[in-house]
């Protein structure tokens, strides 16, 4: 009996999972959540290239959506936004979130994104006031 348990608790969590999982995936894809995304990631990133003290993966990274902000590649910008709806931490992103929450969070992504592309990323949390 408790394995039939064990076994229906595990069974009902990999659901939860995959279904928030799903969730964000449908998120990510929503044209207007991708354009405040994009609005964050360009303002973030004109940020971080001026930024003198910013590591250099994130300039690197920051200049990469720079260079392609007029035809963004929709597999970053949902990766972004993806990212975003992943990190509570930081900051409680969804659908709702304001544009400002989303500015917020979106260098804590960079850093994110930078330390998967070229590993030499420390990223610490900043929580939000």
């Amino acid at each position: 009996m408790k394995k039939i348990i064990l076994a229906a608790l595990v069974l009902i969590s990999v659901n939860s999972f995959a279904q928030k999982y799903d969730d964000k995936i449908k998120i990510a894809k929503d044209k207007a959540f991708q354009e405040m995304v994009l609005n964050a990631a360009y303002a973030s990133a004109k940020s971080i290239v001026a930024d003198n003290t910013a590591n250099s993966s994130v300039k690197k990274f920051s200049q990469i959506i720079l260079t392609t902000i007029t035809q963004p590649d929709a597999r970053i910008i949902e990766g972004l936004g993806f990212y975003l709806l992943s990190i509570p931490e930081v900051a409680v992103i969804n659908e709702h979130s304001p544009q400002s929450d989303i500015d917020f969070a979106m260098p804590f992504v960079f850093s994110l994104f930078a330390k998967a592309w070229y590993g030499d990323v420390s990223v610490t949390a900043q929580t939000k006031q």
